[in-house]
């Protein structure tokens, strides 16, 4: 997907075919280039109204990726820290991290990072229940550690300024 500030995406799917492409994209106004989640056989036979099974059918496959969102950068790196530290438990090296371009981090696992059948289903099949389901157990799984990094460098008080409360 190609993003044009803030007047929103261009048509979905763009495909860049040459490498003249995101020049030209660049030229015609575009701000910022975004892949998606999903891995699709033919992304050129996507279409509005395709109902749940059809995509399924399509899918090939979809990475996970955890969009880490806040205005505090020093949140963001104890959060992308303690979601690796979770993967890497679970002897899960295959990942990536990039600093989002604003104050957060996007941490990336791909599709062949997971195993290709759970509970007698497809994995490919489970978007985006499966992202959910990943995303909420590692969260959980965190959220102590993270409460108490933020808290030995941020006193409440400290934290509640920050957020404009009481």
């Amino acid at each position: 997907g190609v993003k044009y500030g803030d007047k929103g995406f261009g048509k979905r799917p763009q495909i860049l075919t040459f490498e003249g492409d995101i020049m030209h994209l660049a030229k015609g106004g575009a701000t910022s280039f975004h892949f998606g989640e999903e891995k699709w056989d033919d992304p050129l036979l996507l279409k509005s109204g395709l109902l749940k099974n059809q995509l399924d059918s399509m899918r090939a496959g979809w990475d996970l990726i955890l969009d880490i969102d806040t205005n505090f950068f020093s949140f963001a790196k104890f959060c992308a820290l303690s979601l690796i530290e979770a993967l890497e438990f679970y002897d899960v090296y295959s990942y990536g991290v990039k600093f989002s371009g604003r104050s957060g981090f996007h941490v990336a696992i791909p599709f062949e990072a997971f195993p290709e059948v759970v509970n007698d289903r497809p994995i490919k099949e489970m978007f985006p229940e499966g992202v959910r389901m990943v995303a909420s157990y590692l969260k959980h799984m965190i959220e102590k550690k993270l409460k108490s990094d933020i808290l030995s460098v941020n006193s409440v008080k400290e934290l509640a300024v920050s957020l404009g409360k009481e």
